[in-house]
């Protein structure tokens, strides 16, 4: 676990004199080391000098009243729970063992920090504390709804749109679940789910880099610099400016809750031209690799399943709903 109680006293970015910080949380001089050395190891820039420690990039905590108090009228009545943990293995995770919500409500867990976060087909995903968003929101549906494969797309969907309202940027989606600012990782999409007592709990985590240093920020995977060559973004950089992680926050819930509360009805088709503009591999040629098979061609558009849709050289086009995809060069 990280040494909260420092990292609080140097969110402010303000020097602080190591013996003040030593004596006011009882550590030794080798404790206080060490609990530094541990804030490092999660990503955090300090300045270490002989007598005194500095956070460099400080840190404004998320603000849960703030976030509630943001929302529209109608957002707010459909909001249950929510948590806003200094730490957590996973907010994923943590909805899950949590068991479903009840029904027509939807909850928010977020961490400051998550020290097991999850993207796809369980790579890591790592951001430093305060430092983006790590966020999940859960929803029960009584039946399993039709277009229940294209909901990390329409999450992804959601999600563009709160980035634009609380940031100004016009983030673009990769197929199946990413969030891309200039060809560089701006976020990730995980959905599970889970069946209990015949309800069907859907978990949405979104991980997005806010404000972190562009060797800190998630890339999901020690495979990571290989799939990502331009390496990764954060929204104060793609903004030009500071981005408030609360109003962000408000966003996100704002459009979960619609997209939840009518998913089951409208599918995936409010967002399917969202995803057509905006999906930076159309009309690329790539590859693509699954446990069900080997492809290569063009990608021609999303199926209204939210499939990746493939057409080879003599003009055949397939369909695949899971898949890791690669840009062929030339």
């Amino acid at each position: 676990m990280l040494p909260e109680a420092l990292l609080k006293r140097l969110a402010d970015g303000r020097e602080h004199a190591q013996s003040a910080l030593a004596a006011t949380l009882g550590l030794s001089a080798g404790e206080l080391a060490a609990q530094v050395d541990a804030l490092e190891a999660a990503g955090l820039a300090l300045n270490r000098g002989r007598t005194t420690l500095q956070l460099v990039t400080p840190i404004a905590w998320l603000d849960g009243d703030a976030l509630v108090a943001g929302l529209t009228p109608g957002a707010r009545a459909r909001l249950g729970d929510v948590t806003i943990a200094f730490e957590l293995a996973s907010t994923n995770r943590w909805l899950l063992d949590s068991g479903p919500p009840p029904l027509g409500r939807m909850r928010l867990a977020i961490a400051e920090y998550q020290h097991g976060g999850r993207g796809r087909r369980g790579r890591h995903w790592a951001m430093p504390p305060g430092a983006g968003l790590a966020l999940s929101a859960d929803w029960c549906f009584e039946a399993m709804p039709a277009a229940l494969s294209a909901l990390s797309l329409a999450v992804g969907a959601a999600a563009r749109r709160a980035i634009a309202a609380a940031a100004g940027v016009d983030a673009g989606l990769k197929w199946p679940n990413d969030l891309l600012v200039e060809g560089k990782k701006l976020g990730g999409i995980l959905v599970e789910l889970a069946e209990r007592d015949g309800l069907h709990h859907v978990v949405a985590g979104i991980g997005i880099n806010v404000s972190a240093a562009p060797d800190a920020a998630a890339l999901s995977g020690p495979k990571a610099q290989g799939r990502w060559p331009q390496g990764a973004i954060d929204l104060t950089r793609a903004a030009s400016g500071a981005v408030d992680r609360t109003v962000l926050a408000t966003a996100i819930a704002e459009s979960l809750t619609e997209l939840f509360a009518s998913y089951a009805v409208t599918g995936f088709d409010p967002y399917r031209n969202e995803w057509l503009a905006a999906h930076v591999l159309n009309g690329q040629r790539v590859e693509l690799e699954s446990a069900a098979g080997h492809d290569a061609g063009t990608v021609c558009g999303i199926g209204r399943d939210g499939s990746l849709v493939i057409e080879d050289a003599a003009g055949d086009r397939r369909h695949w709903l899971s898949g890791d995809v690669t840009v062929r060069p030339g």
